[in-house]
């Protein structure tokens, strides 16, 4: 029995304000990223992506230059277009839904810090996310790894946490020093996701194009009488992201 043809991605959606090209570029850098090219193959001609995608050569054109230009393909006369990069393995940032392998990820990135900003500042915060502490160390932070910055955070950590060990706090990512050193005052963690856009601060920041997907993270974490002592809105960019949950035990665990 033949399996049914794959549906066509629909483009030219009424509510969809990102351009013809940039939308066959990112559904052509999706297919790069599931592996229907490798590096050293052929993609297809021109024509044929005229034809699969029902747009002028001019917006193929521009949407073959955008991956050219992001350096994943190579176009030259007499060869066609060339994969050049692997991005199978981008989406190497994970999103644990589990405080151990939350830290442990964290861990394992070993982030380098860029602090945008600092200071003391009360957070804002909704009446079922808990109470407000005294007092905040606040800072606005880039973390790096060696491949990309990777988040674009604002955080906030109760003052009197901060100060026994701010010298850690000030050049390493918080989480896995919170775990270490403040375990028996941590009742509870929780985190939001929600998917937006990224802004021209955004791109910026996170080496973006304005509009691109991004992943927004509330991460609270509260002690035993309720008070909130982290509070952070991160920023991921979606083209690293990866999350796996587990949505029924594994038959014959524990």
């Amino acid at each position: 029995m033949i399996a049914p043809a794959s549906p066509k991605p629909s483009l030219r959606q009424h509510n969809n304000r990102m351009p013809l090209s940039l939308q066959i570029a990112s559904l052509l850098r999706h297919r790069l990223q599931q592996g229907e090219w490798r590096v050293g193959d052929r993609m297809p001609t021109l024509d044929a992506f005229m034809v699969e995608y029902e747009v002028s050569r001019i917006t193929m054109r521009m949407a073959m230059a955008e991956l050219e230009q992001e350096g994943l393909i190579e176009r030259a006369r007499g060869r066609g277009t060339i994969v050049i990069a692997d991005v199978t393995q981008e989406r190497w940032l994970m999103l644990p839904n589990q405080w151990p392998a939350l830290v442990a990820h964290i861990e394992h990135l070993h982030a380098r810090v860029v602090e945008l900003e600092s200071g003391s500042r009360q957070p804002s915060l909704d009446p079922n996310e808990g109470g407000t502490a005294a007092r905040y160390w606040w800072a606005r932070r880039i973390n790096w790894t060696r491949r990309a910055p990777y988040s674009l955070l604002t955080l906030y950590l109760e003052r009197e946490t901060y100060d026994r060990h701010r010298a850690i706090y000030q050049r390493t990512a918080i989480l896995p020093t919170l775990a270490q050193y403040e375990s028996k005052q941590i009742a509870s963690a929780h985190q939001v996701l929600t998917i937006a856009s990224a802004t021209v601060e955004v791109a910026q920041h996170l080496q973006l194009k304005v509009g691109d997907p991004t992943a927004e993270v509330r991460r609270i974490v509260r002690n035993h009488h309720g008070e909130v002592i982290y509070l952070a809105d991160v920023i991921y960019p979606a083209k690293h992201l990866r999350q796996e949950t587990q949505l029924l035990p594994v038959a014959g665990g524990a």
